[in-house]
């Protein structure tokens, strides 16, 4: 999600698409609104299900850009770090102001929410987790580039395969009850993203067979549809479904989902000039999407629809999702003219 002001030369068409794809998903995943005739139907959680790749998708991209890593640490961090905490002070101000101005918070609130900024994510920017995910990422990104010198394809696979363990969990809970575990906890998490996305793009797979073609799909089906489909549908006692396979960014079903679009878009992306230059001009724009466009459906379309809710709300989803990204994509463009664009959106 991080914007890349790579020059033409260096620029990858296919990270390009995928980024803008998961931009896309962002948007969308947010559009539904929190109301009685949205929060009950179907829509509203396959909405949620079939988007949840869209962290994974831009991990994975920073992770086939960023590794191996070209600069020293000091010149990684200060070029890398910057693009990030300059964007998160600004758009934390920026919520802030904007609570204030709706009338959600007193002037002291306010300046405990400013006091927050390095810790947490200030009020009406909780999307803003994200900026403080990729801080810690980029942190760690020369320690881990460090291990991958040597034999980097092996040490790769060793540390995605007790990854794809921890993937599994959620599913193993509801074998053992609803429990916390501590189990690979170092192998855990959003670092698996970068790792994937490094060696997919290394190391790429080859669609170019029938059998390739069918053990993927079946993969898919298995672990995307069929597998949650079956926990959903048992209605585990103490077993929190939404939480642990709708909502989760950290399943081994979502992980699949990311591996087949970054696969597909990989071997199928449109080798045409006015698409690629298409989705570089919109890809550059995506981290600044994603920031401003939540304050947009929240403070824009959420309100106007709680008094106006369409039936079906599908419609309502689908004018939300277009609207607040053409407005969102407008805004960042502008922002993207000015000199101090920097601080803004990296």
């Amino acid at each position: 999600m991080q914007q890349t002001n790579s020059i033409k030369k260096n620029r990858v068409p296919y990270l390009d698409t995928l980024r803008v794809i998961a931009c896309l998903m962002v948007v969308l995943v947010h559009s539904p609104h929190q109301h009685e005739g949205m929060t009950s139907a179907l829509s509203y959680g396959i909405i949620s299900y079939l988007c949840s790749p869209c962290i994974g998708i831009f991990l994975m991209v920073s992770g086939a850009l960023l590794l191996p890593m070209r600069l020293s640490t000091k010149e990684f961090i200060s070029k890398r770090l910057t693009r990030i905490v300059y964007p998160l002070i600004s758009w934390s101000i920026i919520y802030i102001l904007i609570a204030l101005f709706l009338g959600e918070i007193t002037p002291q609130i306010g300046i405990m929410n400013l006091v927050k900024i390095p810790f947490g994510c200030v009020i009406g920017f909780a999307h803003g987790w994200y900026l403080y995910l990729i801080i810690g990422i980029y942190l760690f990104l020369p320690i881990f580039n460090s291990w991958i010198g040597i034999n980097e394809k092996r040490r790769c696979e060793y540390f995605l395969a007790f990854w794809a363990i921890t993937l599994c969990y959620p599913y193993l809970i509801a074998l053992v009850g609803n429990v916390q575990t501590n189990t690979l906890i170092e192998f855990s998490g959003y670092f698996g993203y970068i790792v994937l996305g490094y060696y997919l793009h290394k190391y790429p797979i080859k669609l170019s067979s029938f059998k390739q073609w069918f053990l993927l799909g079946i993969a898919t089906i298995i672990l995307c549809a069929i597998l949650p489909a079956i926990v959903y549908f048992a209605n585990i006692p103490n077993y929190n479904t939404y939480g642990l396979i709708i909502y989760n960014y950290q399943g081994i079903h979502t992980v699949m989902m990311c591996i087949l679009m970054f696969v597909l878009i990989q071997n199928y992306n449109f080798k045409n000039k006015i698409w690629e230059n298409t989705m570089h001009n919109i890809s550059v724009l995506t981290f600044g999407i994603y920031l401003v466009n939540f304050a947009i459906l929240r403070d824009v379309f959420a309100p106007y629809f709680e008094k106006n809710p369409l039936n079906p709300v599908e419609l309502e989803i689908l004018i939300t999702f277009t609207l607040s990204f053409i407005i969102s994509y407008i805004i960042i463009w502008a922002i993207n003219k000015l000199p101090f664009k920097k601080y803004i959106i990296g």
